[in-house]
């Protein structure tokens, strides 16, 4: 047993690459004649300026007061994002940072429960919650549109009834006395 052991440890030996791998990690056999990167050498353009005569400065001594001002540091925040996941797809994952904020779970099925939340140019804060499944995408939130107010309108009469006109009066009493006279006459007859 003892003897297979070291056979293997020997062949393994044996077939190990070279260790002089690099920074190459494509080539499978590297070796150390390979070169390596080497960025050109920036030297810049050489500084050809006229010579001119050094002017003539005068020092005037003048008192120099120290004023010492309180440090002042930038307010430190903390910000953090997390997302976990399992393997039949359920997942829980969201961030904080200073003025905004998500969070959001979703099931094996897709679908998805979150909210979020932000601080508009306006200052208030916004806070949404929504879910989205099978029956759509629902929200509900502190900042939703709202629908212009409906005006107040006159609500219509019905219309009246159209009113004859007198000569139109006149030939419906002259055609209601020819028919009642015509009804007299067939009524003599019987």
């Amino acid at each position: 047993m003892k003897t297979l052991a070291i056979l293997f440890i020997v062949v393994a030996a044996t077939m190990a690459h070279p260790s002089t791998y690099g920074y190459v990690a494509l080539h499978p056999f590297s070796f150390p004649y390979v070169s390596q990167y080497s960025p050109y050498s920036y030297a810049g353009y050489p500084n050809i300026v006229p010579a001119t005569a050094p002017a003539v400065v005068k020092s005037v001594a003048t008192p120099y007061t120290v004023s010492l001002a309180p440090a002042y540091y930038a307010p430190s925040y903390t910000a953090n994002q997390y997302h976990s996941q399992d393997e039949l797809g359920q997942a829980s994952y969201g961030y904080a940072h200073p003025g905004q904020s998500h969070a959001a779970t979703r099931d094996a099925y897709g679908n998805v429960v979150g909210s979020y939340a932000y601080v508009n140019p306006d200052g208030k804060e916004i806070r949404v919650n929504y879910v989205a499944d099978n029956n759509g995408f629902r929200v509900s939130s502190n900042d939703l549109p709202v629908a212009p107010a409906v005006p107040a309108y006159e609500q219509p009469a019905a219309p009246l009834p159209v009113e004859d006109t007198p000569e139109v009066k006149a030939a419906k009493a002259e055609h209601f006395n020819a028919v009642a006279a015509v009804k007299a006459r067939n009524l003599a007859l019987e």
